[in-house]
């Protein structure tokens, strides 16, 4: 493999690095393309909306379940396409929506911190966001000014 020469353009300039980065890895790369979950939309539908969520309450650490159900109160037309005989919808789409945009994703980032442990069969994981994601991601209101 060879950078093109805009690769090569782009990785002298370290802020326009990261920000492709992040715009390909969110919006043009399928983050389902290594799973085999059923839905293709889960986690790359409302990127933007995830961040919001970390960026409001990523200060401490928080389950999985937490920002899953916020996402699919927002977003419950996925659900549609989580199927199993032995977990239900949410439980589901909770599994995918974790692996596909904190673990495969946001982590890799260094965007956050992801802890996990079992308890009776069932797997806890904790979600903090990293000081990096604060450096790198500001959310703001529509209409305010961009810090």
């Amino acid at each position: 493999m060879t950078l093109t020469k805009n690769g090569q353009k782009i990785t002298l300039d370290d802020n326009q690095l990261i920000r492709e980065l992040m715009l390909s890895f969110s919006l043009k790369y399928n983050l389902a393309y290594f799973d085999r979950y059923h839905s293709q939309t889960i986690g790359g539908l409302g990127i933007g909306y995830t961040l919001l969520l970390l960026s409001k309450y990523g200060e401490i650490g928080r389950t999985h379940h937490f920002y899953a159900e916020k996402y699919f109160k927002a977003f419950p037309f996925l659900l549609e396409d989580c199927h199993s005989p032995y977990r239900s919808p949410i439980e589901v789409g909770a599994s995918c929506y974790s692996s596909r945009v904190f673990l495969r994703f946001l982590l890799k980032m260094g965007l956050i911190e992801y802890t996990s442990r079992w308890e009776k069969y069932t797997e806890i994981i904790q979600i903090k966001k990293t000081p990096l994601f604060d450096n790198w991601i500001s959310v703001s209101a529509p209409g305010d000014p961009v810090v």
